[in-house]
């Protein structure tokens, strides 16, 4: 059984004792930077106040209501006809024999996966477990790692 949630205290924030880092400048690099490596300071407060945009919404409203609205067409790719990734480009060596072989099957199952836990127990972590686990054993799919050799799994 569930314990009810327990709420904590809130107490009132403080005000620092020290003014906060101006880390607003720009700090030249050689190259990407990833992490943040200069901590910014904790905020004195969650929320920031932006005007509202209900005139814009109201404005969009009396234009839908009057189906003044519609779709907006996509504007021509600059530069010539667009390029195409194809799947046997992202698949590298031995993309071409992949490619045959999914268009002889017939399919290709992707499994993506985003947030399945709970913070109550595994149950949905392992009904998506065992789902995925049957996908795979019943329908054999081949995994490709972008070399020629493939390797079922």
């Amino acid at each position: 059984m569930a314990r009810p949630p327990q709420h904590r205290k809130t107490s009132p924030t403080p005000t620092p004792s020290t003014p906060p880092i101006d880390n607003t400048a720009a700090t030249p690099v050689a190259g990407p930077v990833f992490a943040q490596p200069k901590p910014t300071a904790d905020p004195t407060r969650f929320s920031i106040n932006h005007p509202s945009d209900d005139a814009a919404y109201k404005t969009i409203d009396a234009l839908n209501a009057q189906h003044k609205l519609g779709p907006i067409p996509f504007p021509a790719p600059r530069g010539g006809v667009e390029s195409v990734l194809t799947l046997a480009q992202v698949l590298g060596k031995g993309g071409d024999d992949a490619v045959k072989a999914i268009a002889k099957s017939g399919q290709l199952v992707f499994h993506a996966v985003g947030d399945t836990g709970s913070v109550s127990g595994p149950e949905n972590i392992s009904k998506v477990a065992d789902k995925m686990v049957a996908d795979l054993t019943k329908k054999r799919p081949r995994m490709f790692r972008g070399s020629s050799s493939t390797s079922a799994t």
